[in-house]
Parts: structure tokens; sequence; C-alpha cells
């Protein structure tokens, strides 16, 4: 994020900060023809100023299409299991993480475990390396 520009003009405290591409807002209400005619600036920051709503639009929703394309891609190659009961190591202070992802309590074993779960890549942290499925191509059931 180190090369995320900012354009604005420096003469007007009360004005936002809109994302520069390079040749453009991210916005577009401004180009580099247009900034000359302004007196808009390039800044490396935001200058403690309000970042303009549109721009910030048009960021998320690029960045949550990218993340959206990672989770997609990283499904294709989720471990899948339908073999029983894995038990989780899960300490205490992460327990209503594992519950969320749906992860059971075991009174009489006092531990956290899963069932027939599909998909446990969620799991791994708390997954002892002898309790892993192989990661062998064999291992990997169907790609979504």
């Amino acid at each position: 994020m180190d090369d995320l520009k900012y354009m604005m003009n420096p003469n007007k405290r009360n004005a936002v900060a809109h994302m520069f591409t390079g040749g453009d807002t991210l916005c577009r209400m401004y180009s580099t023809g247009g900034m000359n005619k302004m007196k808009m600036r390039i800044f490396s920051d935001q200058q403690g100023r309000e970042l303009c709503s549109m721009c910030g639009n048009v960021f998320r929703g690029a960045v949550n299409r990218a993340i959206g394309d990672i989770q997609h891609k990283s499904k294709s190659f989720a471990f899948k299991t339908g073999h029983g009961r894995i038990d989780l190591h899960c300490p205490f202070a992460e327990k209503d993480w594992a519950r969320s992802l749906g992860a059971k309590w075991d009174q009489a074993k006092k531990t956290w475990f899963i069932v027939d779960v599909e998909d446990i890549t969620p799991f791994m942290r708390w997954i002892r390396a002898d309790q892993k499925p192989s990661t062998s191509k064999a291992s990997y059931a169907n790609h979504i």
C-alpha cells in the first residue's frame, strides 16, 4: 500500500483527498489535465484529510472483488474430509472462534472437535500434525 498516492488542492483546507492512479483519480473527477487547472498536487498520504467517498467506494469494491477471487481459488485447493471426528487443540482464548466455525465441545474429554466437516481448512491451526490429512494429490477430494 506504500504506492498509494492522493490528489488534493493544498490551498483548500476543507477539500477531500482523492485516490490517484497515475493518470486519473479513482472517482474520475480529476485527471492530470484538470490537475494543473485546479492547482491540485500529488501527496503520498492524505494529509489528515477525509477521503473522497466515491474514491473510497471504488477502492473498497476492488478490494472486495480481489478477496472474493482469493477465496474462490483457495476453496478449489481446500482439504476435504468426511472421515469422522478430529480433535482440535484450541486454546481457551480462541474457543469462540472455533465455535463460530462449527467446532463442538466434548465435555467428557474437555476438548473441541469437528465431525464430518467437508472443508477443514479453517481448523488447520488447531489440528496436530499427526491428525492432518495427507497432502498428496490422492488425498484431495473433488475440486470445486
